[in-house]
């Protein structure tokens, strides 16, 4: 922070953001708002210079995404809201396990089962075709393996 004030007011940050609201020792603290260069904005509680608490952040394109905060991402559930198709979801933080799964396996284009601030939108037309022909080859060979292995096991003991 380029000035090192420690009570409420405007601020001039070293990456050329504005931060409007208390600070402590020099950080963001308590409620304030941050406007950074590109056009992003987050309104909502801040701890030691990180976003912490109930807050909104409004993406430069007019998404939104509303909820609690911890360290600097988002915690627990929220809203994703596109203000173009006017679509709301709701859904867990970056941290939820459907997202991890769903970043590991590289199936989304964006977040399928909530929301996180690096990613938007939804499954792809190519994941979703995907991921019902995986479906089906697994419910085709698990019945194929319970239904032949029990009917040729049937016959070896009847015959």
């Amino acid at each position: 922070m380029v000035n090192k004030r420690h009570d409420k007011g405007t601020f001039t940050m070293e990456d050329g953001g504005t931060y409007v609201g208390t600070t402590k020792d020099g950080v963001p603290h308590g409620q304030g708002t941050y406007t950074w260069t590109s056009g992003e904005k987050y309104v909502g509680k801040w701890k030691d210079g990180k976003q912490h608490g109930q807050g909104t952040l409004t993406k430069s394109d007019g998404k939104k995404h509303v909820g609690k905060w911890k360290d600097g991402e988002l915690h627990g559930k929220g809203t994703h809201k596109e203000i173009s198709v006017s679509k709301e979801s709701v859904g867990r933080g970056a941290k939820s396990l459907s997202n991890i799964v769903a970043i590991v396996f590289g199936l989304t284009t964006g977040v399928p089962f909530g929301f996180m601030v690096a990613g938007s939108g939804g499954w792809s037309g190519f994941a979703t075709i995907v991921v019902i022909i995986i479906c089906f080859f697994v419910v085709y060979y698990f019945w194929k393996f319970v239904f032949w292995g029990l009917r040729s096991l049937i016959s070896e003991f009847f015959n």
